[in-house]
């Protein structure tokens, strides 16, 4: 109701205005509004419109900035901050934008000036990053080395700082020197990314330490893709993998937004993350940033942004598997299976012996409950496989749920047999085959050595505790079915087959009253009707009744 008295209260303040300052307020209302469920389009379109109206209002141009640049209009960013920095109006967003845009034209001067201005509107560690690339622009090395020193505290500042120095001695090559910081001393190395382990590897590729230079490689065999790391091995076998990580100021700085940006990942509220990834793709053409970006945009729900970021990797970049996986992601989050398949199905065209593309699919059609469908693409997945491993557990475990689903119990139970045959300790096949097993009254004590091994794996889950307390229940150990139950009920509150579970079990040891308030929290949470009913029955005429009658009609089959 309050909510409904400030929107009247809004518009009545509107309607009272002259006819363009009512045009002015609409669009900026609507524009912000736009921002606030991060769609950066539209609030982008209502921000020019307002500015049409009122191309100085300071308020206007400080929030329109940050979407004129997400949506890849730099120019216009530029321009929004140029007419903030005018009025002398400061803005964080703005600020960066301007540095970017004199790093851009490689005029470190300016930007050396910009950045002096803006000292206390940027975080420490991102003013003294930035003061190290821009000295290095402006041609002094040690101002540059002694910016990054100055950067002590906290711990994560000297970390990126000395991090950053390394890149910056490399850039002119002093690799030695690079070396020696990224090896790091008795508190470890300084190798924070998949990016920075390369760097070092061609660091020291490039003093002839091969050795050194292919054992660290190594720990990158599971990061890259292996037509990658292949041709990397063999060019540090053959002669030397050349540095290219930072070669300039200016892509000192690209790597200084993209840094921040990853570590500012999880914090989404001022999109200062995504502003980052978008000033660093100003500067450099970088792969890496447009997913980066189109990770960034799915994770915000603004999936039309994510597939413009997904078109710009092109078929033949190293990155365009991983670009047309993320797409297809997108996609499904988007609500478009069938789109997702066909990119799926494109790709599978052109690497028919990619078992992650088949895999993909079936998990799509599993998804829309296609189980017939979803198993022949795992099939075509399992044919391609040379040699099974571990992590292809996965296959069998959804071969199991959909064989489940079409009332294929043997093929079902052989499934999820072999998931475990090749990930014995995994807690959702365990768990899935136990409980099945109990829901069938078969293997009871089998079921009940898995669903413990389960619920020692995963002791957080509530559906895995369920699980523990009804294999309890179906072996007549109601009294030990109490507790796992009551855990169940803790962290899946809502679930209306856990109440029902609940209540049975309470039932089962005299608390029925308990039980009776279990069966009605059970129906309230919305549960199938055929579980609604069977609980409604429960309530008029209680359990044992119910159960009596049950085994009885069992028994006459």
């Amino acid at each position: 109701m309050q909510r409904l008295f400030v929107i009247l209260f809004v518009y009545t303040v509107i309607w009272a205005l002259p006819g363009s300052a009512q045009n002015l307020l609409s669009h900026y209302l609507a524009a912000n509004n736009a921002l606030a469920q991060s769609d950066f389009q539209t609030a982008d379109i209502r921000f020019q419109q307002a500015l049409a109206i009122d191309e100085s209002a300071a308020e206007i141009l400080s929030n329109a900035v940050l979407p004129a640049l997400i949506v890849d209009d730099f120019d216009r960013a530029v321009d929004y901050a140029r007419r903030l920095d005018r009025q002398d109006l400061q803005s964080e967003i703005a600020e960066l934008i301007l540095l970017t845009e004199a790093v851009n034209r490689e005029d470190f001067d300016a930007a050396s000036s910009l950045l002096e201005e803006a000292e206390a509107s940027f975080p420490p560690i991102l003013h003294g990053l930035l003061s190290g690339w821009v000295a290095l622009g402006q041609g002094s090395i040690n101002k540059a080395l002694s910016s990054l020193d100055r950067m002590e505290e906290p711990l994560a500042a000297e970390i990126f700082g000395q991090f950053h120095k390394a890149l910056v001695l490399a850039s002119v090559g002093d690799f030695e020197g690079a070396d020696k910081i990224l090896t790091g001393d008795e508190r470890g190395n300084l190798r924070l990314t998949t990016g920075s382990i390369l760097a070092h590897v061609q660091i020291l590729s490039e003093l002839g330490e091969r050795d050194r230079a292919l054992l660290l490689h190594d720990s990158l065999r599971q990061a890259l893709a292996p037509e990658i790391w292949n041709q990397q091995r063999r060019q540090i076998l053959a002669s030397v993998l050349p540095y290219d990580k930072i070669s300039t100021a200016k892509e000192g700085v690209a790597e200084t937004f993209l840094s921040l940006a990853t570590v500012l990942e999880s914090h989404q509220a001022d999109y200062l993350n995504l502003a980052l990834a978008k000033l660093s793709s100003i500067l450099i053409e970088q792969n890496e940033l447009t997913l980066f970006a189109a990770e960034q945009f799915v994770g915000l729900g603004q999936f039309e942004l994510a597939l413009r970021e997904y078109d710009k990797i092109k078929p033949g970049d190293f990155e365009f598997l991983d670009s047309e996986f993320g797409r297809a992601d997108a996609l499904v989050d988007a609500g478009q299976n069938q789109a997702a398949i066909e990119v799926l199905r494109g790709l599978e065209r052109d690497l028919p012996n990619d078992p992650r593309l088949s895999i993909a699919i079936g998990d799509i059609y599993r998804m829309d409950n296609l189980c017939i469908d979803a198993l022949k693409a795992y099939a075509r997945a399992e044919e391609v496989i040379d040699r099974f491993r571990a992590d292809h557990w996965f296959i069998y475990h959804a071969k199991g749920i959909c064989n489940f689903e079409l009332d294929r119990w043997d093929e079902a139970e052989a499934s999820f047999r072999r998931a475990l045959e090749l990930s014995p300790n995994r807690a959702s096949v365990l768990n899935y085959l136990g409980y099945s097993l109990v829901e069938r009254n078969e293997k009871l004590d089998e079921a009940q050595d898995m669903i413990r091994l389960a619920a020692d794996l995963r002791p957080d889950s509530g559906a895995i505790a369920d699980s523990l307390g009804w294999v309890y229940y179906r072996l007549g150990k109601f009294k030990e079915a109490v507790a796992p139950m009551e855990k169940a009920i803790a962290l899946l509150p809502t679930d209306p087959v856990i109440n029902d579970h609940l209540g049975d079990v309470y039932w089962k040891v005299g608390r029925e009253r308990e039980a009776e308030f279990q069966w009605r929290r059970a129906l309230s949470f919305d549960p199938l009707e055929k579980d609604a009913a069977r609980i409604r029955d429960k309530l008029e005429r209680g359990l044992d009744i119910i159960l009596e009658e049950e085994q009885a009609f069992a028994g006459a089959q």
